[in-house]
């Protein structure tokens, strides 16, 4: 198998290749292997065309004396990272002493032999006090936490428990989660790991909820207004993911309108027990979806997208409606194709019993065109593909044709087959597509000025899927630009979305989520993807 310097070399490639291919392209680009990115300066840890360790895992397995003979010829920092892999698989390394001569020059590195080298510890001990800056020290953090995992597979809540042997502390792990969105690092810290930090120093957690206790620390690196942004990202950060239970801060108030506003925000979110069903509702009501005392404006254009991107949300989340409310929403509607033109369904425990079609007086027709009748307590909702056999799926697509007008959103068009992942990672994608696809999905990119990841979301139920590609950042002058997609994976949400580092626990497997929700994932990742 022959591969260049640019050509992607997937983990599942590695696997198959034959210990002689292994060893080949060891010999014939070790002295590279560490520098075998796309283009990018390595400080920027950007996602390697290569899993560097990986590889040099398998080969360590397969040809440790082969492994050893190339480590001898490489220097400083190649000797390091390679030495770092033989470290985490339990080898000792003879050349230690020569590589602890050299840390001076490249200290960062030498955070992959903490845990053998009193010299390495020394330097970031020593190194701590001489950064003047708080938002270094948050940079080297993140750099150290980015690298050790990627090099030694350690947590980042393990580095960080290592870094407050050194001195460190667990201020520094949250203020560098809390500017996570401003530093230049290239990944965030694990938010468990923050939330360790949280509970290490709760006093100092508290203290961080005021946005007048951030100019202590930032005073030169940020603009002011940037204190209140990241107070309350931390708010919503200590109580919503963390589970913070002392709300004496938030209802304290603050000074500043914004602040206190959100406090109370907080508080309400943290006090509703149903929150997040809550939330869709009130945006089915504002777009005319849910009967509601005011009426939304049925005249103005941007109610239709607004309602498809409602009605979106309504489908992945599987958002089930009493029959009586629909009904209600559909007779007060200006315009009831947004309803008549949709499959529906009655639902007993999640469980598909009926599906139907409504017309504009209200009324209720199954496949076979008889009425339905709807109980007022019935719960009703939208209708998957992965609910319907392939003979039922094409009935019901020639009725909502011959019912006439177009359905609000692509409904019936989803692919009931789950999307191999295998399929979209190492494709290319284009800037404009992604932000169009995430946009009609309503995907959540985070608020970062360049994105990495979108995530389709189930909060009612819990679930979440994420998407991994090249950073992209918005504006007319990307928009043809190619974007590369890494791959994809399902988790569990808790609490709150992770924000853009998915700590690897909340991982599952696609069978482990419900066939409609996979199958929602796969059809917009598809698209996002540039497939059709």
């Amino acid at each position: 198998m022959e591969k260049d310097r640019k050509t992607a070399i997937t983990n599942a490639e590695i696997d198959a290749m034959t210990n002689e291919e292994l060893l080949r392209l060891a010999k014939t680009r070790g002295k590279y292997i560490d520098r075998w990115t796309r283009g990018f300066h390595e400080d920027h840890y950007c996602d390697r065309v290569l899993d560097v360790p990986y590889f040099l895992r398998r080969l360590l397995q397969v040809h440790p004396k082969q492994f050893t003979r190339i480590l001898d010829k490489l220097t400083y920092p190649d000797s390091a990272h390679w030495s770092a892999v033989a470290l985490s698989q339990g080898l000792g390394v003879h050349n230690l002493s020569v590589m602890e001569r050299r840390i001076p020059s490249g200290f960062l590195d030498s955070t992959l032999l903490l845990e053998v080298s009193a010299v390495a510890r020394q330097v970031w001990k020593d190194q701590y006090p001489q950064y003047h800056f708080q938002e270094t020290k948050c940079h080297q953090l993140v750099r150290a936490m980015v690298m050790r995992k990627y090099w030694l597979q350690k947590s980042h809540g393990e580095t960080a428990r290592l870094f407050y042997q050194l001195g460190w502390k667990p201020l520094d792990v949250m203020l560098a989660w809390i500017i996570g969105d401003y530093t230049t690092a290239g990944e965030p810290i694990d938010p468990d790991c923050a939330a360790e930090a949280a509970r290490e120093d709760p006093e100092m957690a508290v203290w961080l909820l005021d946005p007048d206790h951030y100019r202590a620390y930032f005073t030169d690196q940020f603009h002011p207004a940037y204190d209140s942004v990241m107070a309350q990202a931390w708010a919503t950060f200590l109580y919503c993911y963390c589970g913070w239970t002392d709300f004496a801060p938030l209802e304290k108030g603050h000074r500043l309108k914004r602040m206190n506003a959100h406090y109370k925000a907080t508080l309400d979110r943290c006090h509703t027990p149903d929150w997040t069903r809550l939330e869709l509702e009130k945006e089915l009501r504002k777009t005319g979806l849910l009967a509601s005392e005011t009426s939304p404006d049925w005249s103005s254009p941007k109610l239709a997208k607004a309602q498809r991107l409602a009605l979106t949300k309504a489908l992945v989340c599987h958002y089930q409606w009493r029959a009586s409310d629909l009904l209600a929403a559909l007779a007060a509607a200006e315009q009831p194709g947004v309803f008549t033109s949709l499959l529906w369904g009655i639902y007993r425990e999640d469980h598909l019993e009926t599906a139907f079609l409504l017309n504009r007086d209200g009324a209720a027709s199954g496949a076979d065109g008889q009425l339905v009748d709807l109980s007022a307590d019935a719960r009703v909702g939208l209708a998957a593909t992965t609910e319907l056999d392939k003979k039922q799926l094409a009935l019901w697509k020639k009725r909502v044709k011959d019912a006439g007008g177009k359905p609000p959103i692509r409904q019936l068009s989803i692919p009931t087959q789950p999307l191999d992942f295998d399929d979209i990672g190492g494709r290319n994608t284009k800037h404009i597509t992604i932000y169009t696809v995430s946009g009609k999905w309503g995907l959540d990119m985070g608020d970062l000025p360049g994105h990495n990841r979108a995530d389709l979301l189930d909060p009612l139920h819990g679930y979440g899927a994420r998407i991994f590609f090249d950073g992209v950042s918005n504006g007319p002058e990307y928009n043809n630009n190619d974007v590369m997609i890494h791959g994809a994976a399902f988790y569990r949400l808790e609490g709150m979305p992770f924000g853009d580092y998915l700590p690897q626990r909340a991982v599952v497997s696609p069978e482990e989520l419900p066939a409609r929700f996979v199958s929602m994932a796969g059809a917009a990742f598809k698209q996002l993807a540039g497939l059709k």
